[in-house]
């Protein structure tokens, strides 16, 4: 149970042994033990990645799974459509490619 209140938010899953919620540094440290764990039992290396980058990763992810980019904004808390689309969503070369086909099919 988390006892904390941040921004209004409460009841916070991932919380440390005192019961407040862990901190981006935290998260980070954990992320980078357990990458480095793999790393020394397999093949597939996985890159270091921060929580961060798992943001961009689900604003993505949510984007192309369908869901109005309007819904995503919200679920990512950003004030501005424009922060979700351009700083946090990316189009991999395939999805580009598949959109630039889908245009020209429009017309051909």
């Amino acid at each position: 149970k988390c006892f904390v209140e941040i921004d209004g938010i409460t009841d916070f899953v991932f919380v440390t042994k005192n019961h407040f919620p862990f901190s981006v540094a935290n998260v980070n440290a954990i992320l980078k033990n357990i990458i480095k764990a793999h790393n020394k039992v397999t093949e597939l290396q996985l890159p270091q990645f921060s929580s961060h980058i798992m943001r961009h990763s689900a604003a993505t992810r949510m984007v192309e799974s369908g869901m109005s980019p309007k819904a995503v904004q919200t679920i990512m808390g950003h004030s501005s459509i424009k922060i979700t689309m351009d700083i946090y969503v990316n189009l991999d070369d395939h999805e580009e490619d598949t959109s630039a086909d889908e245009v020209s099919s429009l017309f051909f």
